[in-house]
């Protein structure tokens, strides 16, 4: 079945290089893209032009959009809430610990952002989960005379699908019957194989842009068309990257300042903006011991188990960008220039040109030459942290528009590149996939793209310390079996959590 394609969200800042306004991607956003704040008049047009053209691609057949439907915590539930999150951050923390102290400085991670983590939950127990959005989204669909439903919750069954809408009914579908859905991305993931085709975005493309290395990795790996368009960046954590390594990148840097964001942000959730000489002080101080090959080599295969059994280290990664600065944003509202990203959302049709649905400013809390506000204040701009949305003058719209079409256009070429190369792999039986599909028989295309990331990395620490040779031929090393055994297990009893078992 011909799938329905993809909804982006890019973040795209202006930046002055000498005479020209140059547009910048910052990062790439799947069906979650935040667009709930187009909710000011000249923004109403997003949700217009998105029914509109989504409802062509659906051939007069419904739209169903994944909504939110909870109401706000009484004060009870929120004091229960606020200790499950305390508790369960406690937990996380101690896990880390534990983590960092098997795997020592060579493997180090951070995870200092779980503070501001912590921070974000609890002040969402103030939300009033107010679904307007929603709204908008049926609103336009009756003013242009498309049918949309929005859903809470939906049911795959043999032949057909239950979806609960969020005004209490259910709604049956034969698959026939469906246009195309907007999941979200937790949902996305759930849908039998079978389905797929009914719903927006790829579940391999949209786990791709749920990790910041991961997009890093694909879009330098496989993106020659553009991987200059993005930041300077550099994945850190768990030994992909080592501290020597980090220091050059951060003093080849340009800016003053730098971007470091946890693996899996959202929300701004672990997002800092420092400054780059106290940065390079710090990591400069840490302490660095020496380590035997036999004992890299262990750790190096410790990851890749633990990768192959669905461990997700790649949250607990760090990305290092190079700070890029914005034009000046002139905000209405306060008559001074703020710093501003703006969110683009981009349509792709299977088989056609991108379409851009919309686009709008994020203005960040405090200007520019606020001297009592932090740099967060003064350069982070995303909604849910306070920033405020504003609409872009057309000459700034015409160029970031036709920037992000090429950027989703030579996105999915790079995905494409990449999966024609495990297609190569598949026709290679002494390939690295084969035995990885001996491995683990049921490992999934998304499985796959993870292992890949991982050995990519690790496979350069086995090379530099001789545990692979020239033949690519894996050799022990002396005392490997020995370091191998002191290692412990690590039990993931959720996403975010770890815990290790048997530690030494």
């Amino acid at each position: 079945m011909k799938m329905k394609g993809n909804i982006y969200g890019l973040d795209i800042k202006l930046t002055q290089i000498g005479q020209r306004i140059v547009p910048v991607v910052i990062e790439l956003n799947g069906v979650d893209s935040g667009t709930d704040s187009f909710r000011y008049e000249e923004g109403f047009r997003y949700y217009e032009k998105f029914v509109r053209v989504l409802g062509a691609q659906a051939r007069g057949k419904p739209l169903l959009i994944e909504g939110w439907s909870r109401r706000a915590y009484d004060p009870l539930e929120k004091v229960v809430r606020k200790v499950e999150l305390e508790k369960g951050y406690q937990e996380v923390k101690k896990g880390c610990k534990a983590l960092a102290s098997v795997v020592g400085d060579h493997f180090e991670f951070e995870y200092g952002w779980l503070e501001d983590l912590l921070r974000f939950r609890l002040a969402k127990l103030e939300d009033t989960f107010d679904d307007t959005e929603s709204r908008f989204y049926a609103y336009a669909a009756r003013k242009i005379g498309v049918p949309l439903f929005v859903y809470k919750d939906v049911q795959f069954h043999s032949d057909h699908l239950d979806f609960d809408l969020i005004d209490g009914r259910r709604l049956r579908l034969q698959p026939d019957d469906i246009g195309l859905i907007r999941p979200r991305s937790s949902t996305l993931y759930m849908v039998p194989v079978k389905y797929r085709y009914l719903f927006l975005n790829s579940p391999l493309i949209e786990t791709i842009m749920d990790s910041k290395p991961f997009t890093h990795f694909l879009v330098q790996v496989f993106g020659a068309d553009i991987g200059k368009a993005f930041p300077p960046a550099l994945a850190f954590g768990f030994g992909i990257t080592d501290t020597k390594t980090l220091i050059q990148f951060l003093e080849a840097l340009k800016s003053d300042l730098v971007v470091r964001k946890r693996g899996c942000s959202y929300c701004g959730t672990g997002v800092e903006i420092l400054e780059r000489q106290k940065v390079l002080e710090s990591v400069k101080s840490r302490p660095y011991h020496t380590i035997s090959p036999a004992r890299v080599q262990a750790l190096t295969y410790f990851i890749m188990l633990n990768t192959f059994e669905g461990k997700k280290f790649e949250d607990f990664l760090t990305m290092y960008e190079q700070f890029i600065s914005s034009i000046p944003i002139l905000n209405r509202n306060t008559g001074k220039f703020h710093d501003g990203c703006a969110r683009v959302i981009v349509y792709s049709p299977p088989g056609e040109q991108p379409i851009v649905l919309g686009s709008q400013w994020r203005i960040a809390t405090h200007h520019m030459r606020d001297t009592k506000a932090t740099l967060e204040d003064k350069f982070r701009v995303n909604l849910s942290r306070g920033a405020s949305a504003m609409s872009i003058t057309l000459e700034h719209e015409a160029v970031m528009h036709d920037f992000a079409k090429a950027i989703v256009q030579g996105f999915e070429k790079a995905v494409e590149s990449y999966k024609k190369v495990i297609h190569d792999y598949k026709e290679t039986s002494t390939s690295q996939l084969m035995d990885i599909q001996q491995f683990k028989p049921d490992i999934t295309e998304l499985d796959i793209f993870r292992v890949i990331f991982w050995n990519t990395y690790l496979q350069r620490r086995l090379q530099e310390i001789g545990a692979i040779d020239d033949n690519d031929e894996i050799r022990n090393l002396p005392g490997y079996d020995e370091e191998q055994r002191k290692l412990p297990k690590i039990v993931a009893k959720s996403q975010e959590l770890i815990h290790i078992e048997n530690s030494p």
